[in-house]
């Protein structure tokens, strides 16, 4: 999960946030149909993996969108609240998840993540700089 942190921030150099961004979230789309495709250790361990990428260049690149997007002296509060958001999202679903996986179940759940992965690509999308007619 950690490990994508030494070559995001290059990735993002290089590359591009919106692209990085784009290239996580299709990590996830992939973790999210390997883990509705079976619930053998292979598609765990597959999943676990492209889940651990994906999060980790959208965390990169979001947060570079982030800094870039604010004034030099709203960016310290800015990463903090999305740092707060973040951690507190994390907690709420360690103590959620297993409510959550009973209630509505592992289908479900990679369902709505490939749902919310279509609005996020969506997004990522509408941002991209349009080619004037010619």
């Amino acid at each position: 999960m950690f490990l994508p942190a030494f070559f995001a921030g290059p990735l993002v150099d290089r590359w591009g946030r919106r692209r990085v961004a784009g290239a996580g979230a299709l990590a996830l789309v992939g973790s999210a149909t390997v883990a509705l495709s079976g619930l053998g250790f292979a598609q765990f361990l597959a999943s676990s993996l492209l889940l651990g990428v994906g999060w980790n260049l959208m965390l990169i690149a979001g947060t570079t969108l982030l800094s870039e997007n604010h004034a030099e002296h709203e960016r310290g509060p800015a990463q903090a609240l999305m740092e707060l958001c973040n951690g507190g999202m994390a907690v709420a679903m360690s103590f959620g998840s297993g409510a959550l996986l009973s209630g509505i179940g592992w289908t479900a759940i990679n369902a709505a993540m490939l749902v919310l992965l279509a609005v996020a690509l969506g997004l990522l999308w509408s941002m991209a700089p349009r080619r004037a007619a010619v």
